[in-house]
């Protein structure tokens, strides 16, 4: 569960700075 929340965060971040 841990690895999945991560990656999420990971993904949200992305989003973020291509923002």
């Amino acid at each position: 569960q841990i690895d999945c929340i991560r990656d999420k965060i990971k993904l949200i971040l992305f989003n973020m700075r291509s923002n």
